[in-house]
């Protein structure tokens, strides 16, 4: 028996088995400390990874955009082709393009998603109202 146990017996404590296990375990389990090679090796694994990700992230935005550009695209020539056959852009299973009307002042707005907002660029277009009266 080693004189620290027998210490302790003396003073009425026993450390079980247990608690002598879970001591080394724990000394154990801690890491040790890392050397300065060691983190900055760490760091640029994980520095690489992230450009990695963002890369990854990079290019499926680049695809949804082209998806989303393309639907665009259709879109667009689907209201062409209809103003050009019928004089009006508004065809079947497309979003209803009401005709401009000054009082509404209610556009078609092209993007993500197409939808008829009013007051588009309101004040931009404004000036160039002003502009034009002035030229008269």
């Amino acid at each position: 028996m080693s004189l620290v146990r027998w210490v302790l017996q003396g003073f009425g404590w026993e450390i079980g088995r247990t608690a002598a296990k879970e001591a080394i375990e724990s000394v154990r389990e801690e890491p040790a400390p890392e050397s300065a090679a060691d983190r900055e090796r760490r760091l640029r694994e994980a520095e690489k990874r992230a450009k990695k990700a963002e890369k990854e992230r990079a290019k499926e935005a680049k695809r949804r955009d082209k998806e989303i550009d393309r639907e665009l695209a259709e879109l667009m020539a689907s209201y062409w082709v209809s103003f050009a056959t019928t004089g009006d852009p508004n065809g079947e299973g497309l979003p209803a393009w009401p005709p401009y009307d000054g009082e509404s002042d209610v556009a078609m707005v092209f993007g993500d998603t197409t939808r008829t907002e009013s007051e588009v660029r309101k004040e931009e277009l404004d000036f160039f109202d002003r502009v034009q009266e002035r030229r008269r």
